[in-house]
């Protein structure tokens, strides 16, 4: 449905697979691309901000809401161009060169609580048996809808890796082991219409370990005079 500046695709008539994201229902909508990193383009615009309802809930990062919230709770996903503040009071409209997605709901699906849980661990490999004796990665999301709607994400790993339950291909980096730790809050207050808010909260923590060991071998050898 195209009307004026905003398209609006039907969840329905792109089926996904059982469990799938927003972003795997994203991936099938005709102009929307994805990237490795998981950001979001439509018609070469990108995705600057993620509507649930009309209403703004994640902040920060789309990535937050169309990697984590279900496809199947989707009824129709609109996109249209971004607006700033200041054009959203006056009612005049801004050129941002950026989009805007609104996530629609299902009526069945505007309360309810869903989420997801991982964990591993594993021993040191071939590599570097003696540095690494262990390894852990645990986290997951938990989200809930209702009169108020509540998003929370928290992770560990000490394999020096931002992994987040999906495969992000940052892999190791440099500086020794890393033990990461993250936590974010995204909290919205619906029930009062005169007086509504969002509270995003967070906090994260590295701790590197690293081992280094220098070798010096010196071999004297004697000479003969002729």
């Amino acid at each position: 449905i195209v009307k004026n500046d905003t398209i609006a695709f039907n969840a329905g008539a792109f089926p996904t697979r059982p469990n799938a994201t927003v972003e795997d229902l994203l991936r099938k909508l005709p102009g929307i691309e994805i990237d490795k990193n998981g950001n979001v383009t439509m018609q070469g615009q990108k995705v600057d901000k993620i509507y649930l309802d009309g209403k703004e809930f994640f902040l920060d990062d789309p990535r937050i809401a169309t990697q984590n919230l279900p496809a199947d709770i989707v009824d129709q996903i609109e996109a249209f161009d971004s607006q700033t503040e200041r054009a959203r009071l006056t009612g005049v409209r801004e050129t941002t060169g950026t989009k805007s997605l609104n996530i629609k709901l299902k009526k069945s699906r505007k309360k309810g609580y869903f989420g997801k849980l991982y964990a591993g661990a594993g021993s040191g490999g071939p590599a570097s048996p003696s540095s690494v004796t262990s390894s852990y990665s645990a986290g997951g999301t938990a989200t809930s809808l209702g009169d108020a709607w509540l998003f929370g994400t928290g992770n560990t790993n000490n394999m020096n890796n931002q992994f987040t339950g999906a495969d992000n291909k940052n892999g190791p980096g440099a500086g020794g082991i890393q033990t990461l730790n993250n936590l974010q809050l995204n909290f919205r207050n619906n029930k009062q219409k005169a007086l509504s808010f969002t509270l995003n909260a967070g906090t994260n923590g590295t701790h590197t370990t690293l081992d280094q060991t220098d070798q010096r071998l010196t071999t004297l050898t004697e000479r003969k005079s002729t």
